[in-house]
């Protein structure tokens, strides 16, 4: 399949329901990773937009109309709620539609997110990832993220609702001070 024609650009609340269901098709593969109670109780985060649209922004993807993608632009990446630094900016919930996987999407919403964060100036762009999210963290290294294990956050912790199981999340960053960095 031939790499399709992608825009990029910030979500308005009438994307919001088609946002919702793209993150729940991309994310659903992973529900047998975790206790039901602690997945739904993800879910529920996850799709919580308008909490995450006070703090950061959230993006989309769209070829030929249709949402494929998202990610939430954390400028300041202390309003994430994970604990990383003010110099830093910070990205969540990535996602890209099952089918259109493969296709330098995740790479796109990763590429504007880091000119966003270059613009404004930060040390680092920051995110979390799930272990079992393979793909996802191939993606990141890929770039030159590395881990930072001393960020790690137990999302049990952080998710109301989720009161059992645990679900410790792997911190990564990319150094943004001594390159121009790009998922392309």
């Amino acid at each position: 399949m031939a790499t399709p024609t992608i825009a990029i650009r910030p979500a308005h609340t009438g994307d919001f329901h088609r946002v919702r269901g793209l993150l729940i098709s991309s994310y659903i593969e992973y529900r047998d990773c975790l206790p039901a109670e602690l997945f739904a109780a993800y879910l529920v985060d996850l799709v919580d937009l308008e909490r995450r649209q006070d703090l950061g922004e959230i993006l989309v993807a769209e070829h030929n109309g249709a949402i494929v993608g998202t990610a939430t632009f954390y400028p300041d990446a202390t309003e994430d709620g994970t604990g990383w630094p003010a110099t830093a900016s910070s990205i969540r919930a990535v996602a890209v539609r099952p089918s259109m996987r493969g296709l330098g999407i995740g790479g796109a919403l990763l590429d504007v997110c880091l000119g966003r964060a270059q613009r404004r100036g930060s040390a680092q762009m920051c995110l979390h990832t799930a272990p079992f999210m393979e793909a996802a963290i191939r993606l990141y290294e890929s770039i030159g993220f590395v881990r930072v294990p001393a960020f790690d956050v137990d999302l049990t912790k952080r998710i109301t609702g989720a009161t059992s199981g645990q679900l410790t999340i792997a911190a990564y960053a990319l150094d943004l001070t001594s390159t121009s960095v790009s998922a392309a």
